[in-house]
């Protein structure tokens, strides 16, 4: 209510500023100098309100978060034609002695009816300007406690580790800055069979084994400020994890092919660690690199056990967490989330500012006129409807994120006028895909729980002599129960391959049961599967 009229003010304002306008030209003596000052007059105190309620209007219908925003400026729009029609007409009749009537309008009246209208406008745009940045405050330390009680606890500098980490993480910064003579090893191409690159991995064995000591430590925290949280906020090691995580899993393949398959196994479960201490941290982008990790670890340790005769010794190596949950994660990051977009709000970040600091917003948003004002402006008219849609969006995948992703996938918001309906200005370029990571996450689940099994399988033959050829013979022996399939709910799946070999597998994003078929990231066809045996 206050932001129409904040509107009504303005443009009664801009009436009496014409009406008073209109007065002194009118008296002027001279036809033509009068006839040619009233055309640039007249336009001019009509085009420029109407390009301005024009803005908001093609403002807030392409952003359906302000369509009543949209209807009172449109109502606005119209009362200001018609006073404006009124005053034109009735100030440009000719008077008795053929001058405008409008030369007979007191304009000192007029000018300080025009100050005082302005005067009040100004009164009534400050007041609702200090009710938004009251309200910032009070968002800024909501998002700060969100994301305080997110964040993961500290813990010992002897049992952390993140400092062997970092360690790491410097060694290999210094070495990029050095020309990068470790570049062989971090390549996804690499050739465990070139004895150059075997040398150069046994030259920098440090580094494997820094890392193998990290995974042997009990918790883990980067040390990262979350109580100020920010769209800008610094993770500088996050770069350094996946090249640690292909330096262990080269370092596994070199191990392997040795026949060194103890060794192979420590690598593979440093590996392993280091996916799951990066999802501790309460980032999005944390847990997207905690997926890739160990999805690298799952390949690699399907193709140890393919090429080796796993023993009891080599399967103990290995330290999987049973309740490790990448969904869990991702419900923690949608807080985090939460909480840096609130803390945007706050910190008077321009539309293009904030475009620049996410790597741009949703492709299908429409496009903002070049140099929108912000600022005070923003806050009074945009930042409430702007702030209840980025609530109601994150508010949504959080709760979505609490159930398995088989039961909640269909009540997450899709691309398209769903979530157009539910942002305004910034919260549409906050709010990226989020629901591809919920995919994501469900994928790494998936993975996990085939991985494990498989282990069991591996367990399971090392007693009977032979594989199981039912997951449920598994339990409660060498699993509690078969876990379900994140995507169906159904409990995993066990097949056999072209080639003979046991397939343990999800049915994957695309819902689809085939048998175990591999599933091929660009045609999104197929099954998340983890191979048993040769």
């Amino acid at each position: 209510m206050g932001q129409i009229l904040i509107v009504l003010e303005a443009l009664t304002g801009w009436l009496l500023l014409t009406a008073a306008l209109l007065a002194c030209v009118s008296r002027i003596g001279r036809t033509w100098l009068r006839r040619t000052l009233l055309v640039p007059l007249i336009a001019a105190s009509f085009l420029l309100p109407a390009w301005f309620l024009a803005l908001f209007i093609w403002i807030a219908t392409g952003y359906p978060a302000y369509i009543s925003k949209a209807v009172g400026f449109a109502v606005a729009a119209g009362a200001f034609l018609v006073a404006w029609i009124g005053v034109c007409w009735r100030g440009l009749r000719r008077g008795p002695l053929g001058a405008p009537r409008a030369g007979h309008w007191p304009r000192a009246r007029l000018a300080i009816a025009f100050v005082v209208v302005a005067a009040l406008t100004m009164m009534t745009f400050w007041n609702q300007d200090l009710a938004a940045r009251q309200e910032l405050a009070v968002i800024r330390s909501e998002a700060s406690a969100m994301a305080a009680s997110v964040g993961p606890p500290r813990v010992p500098d002897s049992q952390n580790a993140a400092l062997l980490y970092e360690q790491v993480a410097d060694l290999l910064s210094a070495d990029k800055r050095a020309g990068g003579t470790l570049e062989p090893l971090l390549g996804r191409s690499f050739n465990r069979d070139d004895p150059k690159l075997r040398a150069l991995l046994a030259q920098h064995r440090s580094l494997i084994v820094l890392l193998r000591q990290a995974a042997d430590r009990p918790a883990c925290n980067m040390g990262y400020w979350y109580s100020t949280p920010s769209v800008a906020m610094l993770l500088p090691q996050l770069n350094s994890f996946p090249d640690m995580a292909r330096l262990l899993v080269h370092s596994a393949a070199v191990h392997s092919a040795e026949g060194r398959v103890v060794e192979a196994m420590k690598d593979l479960n440093a590996a392993f660690a280091l996916g799951d201490r990066i999802t501790d941290e309460p980032v999005l982008i944390t847990v997207m690199v905690g997926v890739v990790i160990q999805a690298m670890a799952v390949r690699e340790l399907e193709a140890v056990l393919a090429e080796s005769e796993p023993t009891a010794e080599t399967l103990d190596v290995l330290r999987l967490s049973e309740t490790m949950s990448f969904g869990r994660a991702l419900h923690r990051s949608f807080l985090m989330e939460e909480a840096i977009g609130l803390t945007a709000f706050t910190d008077n970040i321009t539309p293009d500012q904030l475009s620049t600091l996410t790597g741009g917003g949703s492709s299908r948003q429409p496009p903002m006129p070049s140099g929108l004002p912000s600022g005070p402006f923003y806050r009074v008219f945009f930042l409430a409807e702007d702030v209840a849609g980025y609530r109601a969006y994150l508010h949504r995948l959080q709760e979505t994120a609490t159930r398995p992703y088989y039961a909640a996938r269909n009540d997450l918001p899709r691309e398209g006028p769903e979530v157009r309906n539910l942002g305004g200005l910034l919260a549409r370029i906050l709010l990226p895909s989020l629901v591809q990571a919920a995919e994501h996450a469900a994928d790494a689940d998936a993975e996990r729980r085939a991985c494990m099994l498989g282990l069991a399988m591996h367990r399971y033959r090392l007693e009977h002599g032979r594989f199981p050829d039912s997951l449920d013979k598994l339990a409660p022996d060498f699993v509690a129960i078969v876990p379900l399939d994140p995507f169906d709910g159904k409990p995993m799946r066990l097949a056999r391959d072209a080639e003979g070999r046991l397939v343990v597998y999800s049915v994957g994003p695309d819902l689809s049961d085939d048998k175990g078929t591999p599933y091929d990231r660009e045609t999104k066809k197929g099954d998340l599967t983890f191979r048993v045996g040769k």
